[in-house]
């Protein structure tokens, strides 16, 4: 099999000869093309085992059981990837690593002194998710340093995740305690090394534990204000673990305030929203803008079902389907939202089309810059443009600065 010309050919294995034709010793007759599976063999050349696909002539050293389980963990660290929003280089990795192995060593060392006492509790927060260990360092060390930033900040968001009553108190106490953070350190700066040698290392170390997922959820909504980022660490900690009333809790006080007016309420509807609406209006002047309707929690029917990574296909969702996001989102105060099908974003208010045709042009290219305007008879001031991400054309005046769909 010839890869770079994708087809087969022949060879006489007495005489070394290839060729592409069939040899005319075959009269009318011809060889089977070879089975597409995977062969060990012996290389004869070092006398090693191989694998070799006689199909398409590709030969490996790993074994279909191999391959796949690399593909896992390939598809693993790109999940985590994902979640993290960037891959720790091998700087941070050290970094981190050094830091979590000091801090046991510090504080059975010196258990007294503030940073190593405040430092382990965060290893027992962050990366043992030992919650009720955390609870004692943590009130330890704010006590003798209520108003340090990087304290408060990690303080407010172990409060919030270990979700103790009463709740409402609680939640305003953290609410104040990150407002006093952000106007001592605004830059987040000085809670560098905490966010990624605790909060962001949770994750790495632990992708698959709800509360490590629930900890840097908590940290993206309520210090970086990365409502999006927040929103797919939690629906990562429920898929991991649906049941578990940490998650559960935060997730639904963050939704209930996702919305107009509310603490986190960002340009748009969340992820939870946008998967229990439908399109009801789509134009072709829109520039891939769709503007949609909610669905009521108890509605059966056809609708464009938008995953967590923001593609989209048809599928009938009934109540039983949809039940997970109606349990954790509440009935929002709008009706109507915008959904941008190729960046994937969301809107409340109606987008601005000028900048929206800004930048389909920006992603579109041009194949025809000399079209003749016919009535005009103005050769060369319409230029044809081609949208490959939505797959249609469009047409812009060079002289009024005009956009016409094709």
């Amino acid at each position: 099999y010839d890869r770079e010309r994708g087809m087969y050919y022949y060879t006489n294995i007495k005489t070394g000869m290839q060729q592409y034709e069939k040899p005319a010793v075959l009269g009318s007759e011809d060889l089977a093309d070879p089975k597409d599976e995977w062969r060990l063999i012996q290389n004869s050349s070092n006398g090693r085992c191989i694998y070799f696909n006689p199909a398409t002539g590709q030969t490996s050293w790993m074994s279909e059981e191999n391959a796949a389980k690399l593909l896992q963990r390939k598809f693993r660290d790109r999940e985590t990837t994902s979640l993290l929003n960037s891959k720790m280089n091998l700087l941070q990795l050290a970094k981190a690593l050094k830091f979590v192995n000091d801090t046991e060593i510090n504080y059975r060392r010196q258990p007294t002194k503030l940073s190593n006492r405040f430092n382990y509790a965060m290893l027992r927060h962050c990366i043992n998710c030992d919650y009720e260990s955390a609870r004692p360092h943590y009130k330890e060390a704010f006590s003798q340093h209520p108003n340090h930033p990087v304290i408060a900040r990690a303080y407010a968001i172990f409060i919030l995740a270990a979700c103790d009553p009463p709740r409402q108190k609680n939640f305003d106490r953290a609410r104040g305690l990150f407002v006093e953070a952000e106007g001592v350190d605004p830059s987040c700066e000085k809670f560098r090394t905490a966010r990624e040698s605790f909060f962001r290392w949770g994750v790495v170390t632990n992708p698959n534990h709800p509360l490590a997922l629930l900890n840097y959820a908590l940290l993206h909504q309520c210090v970086s204000k990365d409502y999006d980022r927040a929103e797919k660490l939690y629906r990562r900690a429920l898929a991991v673990d649906p049941t578990n009333a940490n998650v559960l809790e935060n997730y639904r006080a963050f939704e209930e305030q996702r919305f107009p007016g509310g603490l986190y309420a960002g340009t748009g509807p969340s992820l939870s929203v946008l998967r229990r609406s439908e399109t009801v209006e789509e134009r072709s002047e829109w520039c891939g803008w769709v503007l949609r309707r909610l669905l009521g929690a108890s509605s059966d029917k056809t609708r464009e079902e938008v995953d967590d990574d923001g593609s989209s296909s048809s599928t009938v969702v009934t109540s039983a389907t949809s039940r997970n996001d109606n349990n954790i989102v509440p009935n929002p105060p709008f009706k109507t939202f915008w959904y941008d099908k190729v960046n994937k974003v969301t809107r409340f208010e109606e987008p601005d089309w000028k900048e929206a045709w800004k930048i389909r042009v920006q992603r579109s290219r041009c194949v025809d810059n000399s079209y003749d305007d016919q009535k005009n008879n103005n050769a060369g001031v319409w230029c044809e443009y081609w949208d490959d991400a939505l797959q249609s054309g469009f047409f812009f005046n060079k002289v009024t600065k005009e956009y016409v769909p094709a």
